[in-house]
């Protein structure tokens, strides 16, 4: 079973889903590792170099390990 949202200094070492939710989000210039994200509810907008990706609850988006990325809703 994947640990859900462990303590950050196991994040990149091992596989995880991370789960939060909050009324406003914001994260700028961050490096992730692999991951597919997605929302459950509402939308929210990765923005990596000079692409824009609206997601909501009917997508998906798959960002490439070390890639930096802002998120907003």
């Amino acid at each position: 079973m994947l640990p859900v949202n462990p303590p950050a200094e196991r994040l990149g070492c091992e596989n995880a889903v991370l789960s939060g939710r909050g009324e406003r989000y914001f994260v700028p210039d961050f490096e992730g590792g692999l991951s597919i994200k997605s929302v459950m509810e509402g939308t929210a907008v990765w923005e990596t170099g000079y692409r824009r990706f609206p997601l909501n609850e009917d997508c998906w988006l798959i960002l490439n390990d070390r890639q930096r990325y802002t998120i907003y809703d």
